[in-house]
């Protein structure tokens, strides 16, 4: 399914290549028609990126765990900065401020 999904994506530029590859001229001189081509093409093939994450979502489940792993370490570290006392920030940032000429 991705690799099918790639070649979908990626097979406007592919076309636009191979067509450009004819003009030896300018780029001043290259028909106008193959500026658009270049551009749909190339946000086709970034479209096509941005839907391999929803594919892989999607279809593997290994994939998933792995996002369910990373996004329970990134909450307990947004939940642990947000919700530190002061007293806990001042001796981090006391901390901090003593080994910042360390790393100097």
């Amino acid at each position: 399914l991705t690799v099918a999904a790639h070649i979908v994506y990626t097979l406007p530029l592919v076309i636009f290549f191979i067509i450009s590859c004819y003009y030896h001229q300018a780029w001043m001189t290259v028909p106008m028609y193959l500026y658009r081509m270049f551009r749909w093409g190339w946000n086709i093939a970034s479209l096509g990126v941005m839907v391999n994450f929803y594919i892989y979502t999607l279809t593997l489940s290994s994939f998933r765990e792995f996002l369910k792993s990373r996004m329970k370490m990134i909450t307990t570290l947004l939940i642990r900065c947000y919700t530190a006392s002061e007293d806990e920030r001042s001796v981090e940032e006391g901390e901090e401020r003593r080994l910042l000429p360390a790393l100097n």
